[in-house]
């Protein structure tokens, strides 16, 4: 407040730290930087001379050199200028001056990363000497930050970075635009029908194709082609822009300019114990109010945060979370590429009480899908089946928007869709439950099966299991469409397959907690309790036996319209298992906990099928069983510089608080950002030492307990020196493992076990240049036996015509067979000789 800057690199470049994820209670709603009553004054003697670069909010900042070894964005972050006055920003030698910057990006000084996408609110702006084309630049992300076949450091999956395709201002009385209040926003679109950077396996080829598949088809299972036209999918590629004529396009800003928008954040989370190595991305959001005649459906592609933490063994490490661009009053159609997590967790930042936003959160599942606010489950608007679909409520901008609460909610079954209100700033939980699926055939005799037969049905169930009706749904497929008299007549005497959902008990599983928020409304949010889940998972296993035994005619009792054909009760899905603490979810057979195959390593909860009771020696001879703390991976052990600068490059991948056997530490204060400790020094200048990764197990502390679950060891990829020459015991007998996975390719070929790249190179040259010699020798052979064929072949036709020139009829015979004999020896035909 109250500063003036004058002849300006970049005025004001601000990096602040708001936590990364609601996962670990960071992300205060309250955090946002401000700028007013200042005059922010440009020279225009040199170019890259802006006022403002938008400040960008991360997980974790470093002192003295803030955008060094960031983290993931921020879950909120926000700025507010205010009665600034920028003065003398305009055209430079060979460029242009702006005043205010989405980007640090034209900075002399530097490390700009471009995935975040923090809004910006503008009020009562002045420009004096600064030309209008120089107010605002929304500058474009870089096709070198799209991450390729390899995985890279600070780059982003598949596509543009988010940050600065969302970044947008919200101009709230027109200084910035000159015109009305609304919003600018960038060219969210860009690269839309481009080639891709890298060569995609299921053969797409634009980022139109990445569209995620379940929005690409109808229910009915048939594909949408092509994506975009008027009856297609959707009608505009890039952010909500409202009909033709509500936004133009400004090619100096390189953005839209939208007077009487309102384009708000929307937060987008995953909650679930993997989110740090999942990704759910790309996401679509299709944005549309269908209120507004005229208005078009606008689609954008969001690839989620850049790759902090790519490591020795391209371990992926950031945040589940998407920052996407929305509107106030619209409704947004949002899918993901991946499986939804089990919680997420949706926020409008910024938005007021009085706006709303209409949410549609493709499911596509038959389970329960819960709403929570404030740690209080809200409950659905209507339970639809296939009897009362005809009833769904209306929730979009065109029917009760405007009239609805806050987690307003209800899941619809036969279309995969939660649909939900944001109202305000203020966090939804949206919580799948555990479910098993059982399945009956039935033959419907009557109507009254869907009157009261249904209802008969589900009290044998709850009876037979001795839980509540609440916990039971039944659903089959059914034919829809129509009137219901005409769709129940036309299922009379068909037999169709009835399937009964019974769900997992939420009540006691879900932990209620408070945010750490300076704010005066403390926000409550949810999270699932694996420990107790676990006992639900175990229920419902239960329930899957209790059926086996179960007999058809005593479930089918009293109920009216129908009979059953059935002998018994098919299984068509368990229910999910849940490892509490366990956060590596690969589908891969042999990943898992306690496969008896591999020892997971940095999986959260110790796996069984680690040794974490064996000394160093013992672990290293094991190593070719770990997985998550790789072996090949080189480490430079010549001081205890190089092992601290190792240390500093994996910190969120590697421990290194213990390096020798758990007894000696590498630094005199952790982590270890200033010099080696004396006796690390000592170890290794008196003893040959070599640098290698094994699994340890440590106790986790309060701050790292994951949510939810009671596991106080946890298995960490930990540094170990050994001496030089120490070997490698022969793998473990029994039982034989299966074959470990391929080891880590460095320049082209396997690494030594030893990580001696210099041996591999000798190896290698002196393995080519053997193959070259002999080569050239059997080359060399094959000529000379050509050369000597010939020679004795023309000796012989030398000896014929001699004999020819005596006796003509006998050379004639002779040149005959000879040539026979040629032909059929040889692979070439001979010219016959005249």
């Amino acid at each position: 407040r109250r500063v003036n800057i004058f002849d300006t690199g970049l005025g004001v470049a601000l990096w602040l730290h708001n936590g990364g994820s609601s996962l670990d209670r960071g992300g205060n709603r309250a955090h946002h930087a401000m700028i007013f009553d200042s005059i922010i004054v440009g020279n225009n003697m040199r170019c890259d001379n802006d006022g403002v670069g938008f400040p960008a909010f991360y997980a974790k900042v470093e002192p003295f050199r803030p955008d060094q070894f960031v983290g993931t964005p921020s879950r909120f972050g926000g700025s507010n200028l205010k009665n600034v006055t920028f003065a003398n920003f305009g055209q430079c030698m060979g460029g242009r001056n702006y005043a205010i910057v989405n980007s640090m990006s034209r900075a002399r000084y530097r490390w700009v990363y471009e995935d975040v996408a923090n809004p910006v609110e503008v009020e009562s702006l002045s420009f004096v000497d600064t030309p209008a084309a120089s107010r605002l630049l929304m500058v474009k992300p870089s096709r070198g930050k799209i991450q390729g076949a390899d995985p890279r450091i600070h780059t982003c999956a598949q596509m543009y970075c988010d940050g600065h395709r969302n970044t947008f201002v919200i101009d709230k009385d027109g200084s910035l635009t000159g015109s009305d209040a609304g919003t600018v926003i960038p060219e969210n679109e860009i690269g839309w029908l481009d080639s891709l950077a890298y060569v995609d396996p299921l053969d797409r080829e634009t980022l139109e194709d990445l569209i995620p598949y379940t929005a690409q088809y109808l229910t009915n299972g048939t594909r949408i082609q092509p994506l975009r036209g008027i009856t297609q999918l959707y009608d505009e590629a890039g952010l909500y822009r409202g009909d033709d004529e509500r936004c133009t396009f400004n090619s100096f800003w390189q953005a839209y300019v939208c007077p009487g928008l309102k384009h708000r954040q929307i937060v987008i989370e995953s909650m679930d114990s993997d989110q740090m190595n999942r990704r759910i991305a790309p996401m679509s959001l299709m944005t549309e109010t269908p209120h507004l005649s005229g208005s078009k459906r606008y689609m954008s592609l969001y690839t989620g945060p850049a790759l902090y933490e790519a490591g020795w063994a391209g371990k992926i490490s950031r945040y589940s979370t998407i920052w996407a661009t929305g509107h106030v009053g619209a409704t947004h159609t949002i899918h993901f590429s991946s499986t939804n997590p089990k919680q997420t967790r949706l926020s409008m930042y910024g938005a007021t009480n009085s706006e709303r936003a209409h949410i549609k959160l493709y499911y596509g599942t038959s389970n329960r899908v819960d709403v929570f606010v404030d740690g209080n489950l809200v409950p659905p608007l209507a339970n639809l089946t296939f009897e009362n679909i005809d009833d769904k409520p209306d929730i979009s901008s065109q029917g009760l928007l405007e009239n609805l609460d806050h987690g307003a909610n209800f899941y619809d079954r036969i279309e995969g869709y939660l649909e939900l209100v944001l109202r305000g700033s203020r966090s939804v939980d949206v919580i799948i439950s555990n479910q098993i699926v059982l399945s009956l055939e039935v033959t419907v005799t009557d109507d009254e099966f869907y009157a009261t037969g249904v209802d008969g049905l589900v009290k044998n169930v709850a009876l037979l299991l001795g839980i509540s009706e609440d916990r039971i749904a039944i659903a089959g497929n059914f034919a829809l469409g129509g009137d219901k008299k005409r769709r129940r007549r036309g299922l009379l005497s068909e037999t169709k397959k009835l399937e009964i959902i019974i769900s997992e008990d939420t009540s006691s599983s879900i932990i209620v907690q408070e945010s750490e928020s300076d704010e005066d409304d403390v926000e409550k949010y949810v999270s699932v309790n694996e420990d107790v889940s676990l006992v639900s998972t175990l229920e419902l296993e239960n329930f899957t036996d209790m059926f086996a035994s179960a007999r058809v005619s005593d479930l089918m009792e009293n109920v009216t319209g129908a009979d059953s054909s059935s002998t018994n009760v098919v299984v068509e899905e368990e229910a999910d298992t849940i490892i509490p603490g366990w956060t590596c979810n690969d589908p891969t057979p042999g990943y898992g906990y306690g496969d008896g195959q591999y020892c997971d390593c940095d999986c959260g909860i110790l796996d069984p099928d680690c040794d974490f009771s064996a000394d160093v020696k013992t672990k290293l001879s094991n190593i070719a069983f770990v997985r998550g703390c790789e072996r090949s991976v080189e480490i430079d052990a010549s001081s205890g510089e190089s092992i601290l600068e190792f240390c500093a490059n994996t910190s969120k991948t590697v421990s290194c608080q213990d390096v020798v056997d758990e007894e000696m530490e590498a630094c005199d204060d952790w982590p270890c950002m200033g010099l080696p400790s004396e006796e690390l020094k000592f170890t290794i200048s008196n003893s040959a030492r070599r640098a290698e990764l094994v699994c340890a197990n440590r106790t986790v502390t309060n701050s790292s307990v994951l949510a939810g679950t009671s596991h106080k060891q946890e298995g960490v990829c930990s540094l170990a020196l050994v001496p030089i020459g120490f070997g490698v015991s022969p793998p473990m007998p029994s039982p034989p493992p299966p074959p470990p996975p391929p080891p880590i390719l460095k320049y082209g070929f396997n690494a030594e076990e030893d990580g001696n790249m210099e041996k591999n190179y000798m190896v290698w040259f002196g393995a080519f240049v053997i193959t070259l010699i002999v080569s050239i020798i059997a080359i060399i052979c094959v000529c000379c036996m050509c050369r000597r064929s010939k020679a004795i072949e023309e000796s012989f036709w030398a000896a014929i015509d001699e004999e020819g020139k005596k006796d003509p009829e006998l050379g004639r015979k002779v040149t005959a067979r000879f040539e026979r004999d040629l032909t059929r020896v040889n692979t070439r035909v001979r010219p016959q000789r005249t």
